[in-house]
């Protein structure tokens, strides 16, 4: 499992408390060299940056990156449905532990992964969504940037009682539009795109039910 996590911390916080907020970051496929990750590994490293960066008022944070292509499909796949091999309630403790959750995903056959549902179905009901602020952030190669993906996944998370953050974030044509390095090189999109990363920990502070 190559689950990521740093703790940053910000001399001047929203709150007094200082617990760091926890923030997981998922990347919504299991596909090799998904576009996908390259887009949460730069959520994480802005957040990251955020959160300790002593000129801005910034929420701790603790980051995690919980990546489908580490989730443990063997282990399910010929097993009875309903029954959660350990492996998979290992994976899933860091969904479980956080503050708040930002999805991360592409758009395949007009929808989300399969494996972004798998892993949805084998978390705890209802209380693993249940008041969770949730963040959505999709992309694809074609010029929606992901919006049926998200609606889609956004209406599972609504099921489940999730909390959703009203500002989206879609990139479309990302094979072109994303850089690693820069983020999304469509100037008015990628200021949608800082407001989310500015707005989402604000969101999760005053929602969070842990």
């Amino acid at each position: 499992m190559t689950n990521t996590t740093q703790n940053t911390t910000s001399p001047n916080t929203l709150t007094s408390n200082t617990t760091p907020q926890k923030i997981t970051i998922v990347c919504g496929t299991d596909r090799p060299g998904s576009k996908s990750r390259l887009v949460t590994d730069y959520i994480y490293g802005r957040l990251a940056d955020q959160a300790s960066n002593a000129d801005t008022t910034s929420q701790a944070m603790e980051l995690t990156i919980l990546d489908m292509a580490d989730f443990p499909t063997a282990d399910v796949a010929a097993g009875p449905y309903g029954k959660t091999p350990s492996s998979v309630e290992a994976f899933n403790q860091p969904f479980l532990d956080a503050d708040g959750v930002i999805f991360v995903i592409p758009e395949y056959n007009g929808s989300f992964p399969g494996i972004l549902k798998l892993f949805i179905d084998y978390l705890p009901h209802p209380e693993a969504l249940q008041g969770v602020p949730v963040g959505y952030v999709g992309n694809s190669a074609g010029y929606f940037g992901g919006l049926r993906a998200v609606e889609q996944l956004q209406m599972v998370c609504g099921y489940r009682y999730a909390r959703s953050f009203e500002e989206r974030i879609f990139i479309p044509a990302v094979n072109k539009e994303f850089d690693p390095e820069k983020g999304i090189l469509h100037d008015f999109r990628n200021s949608l795109m800082e407001s989310f990363l500015e707005q989402f920990p604000r969101f999760v502070a005053q929602n969070t039910t842990k």
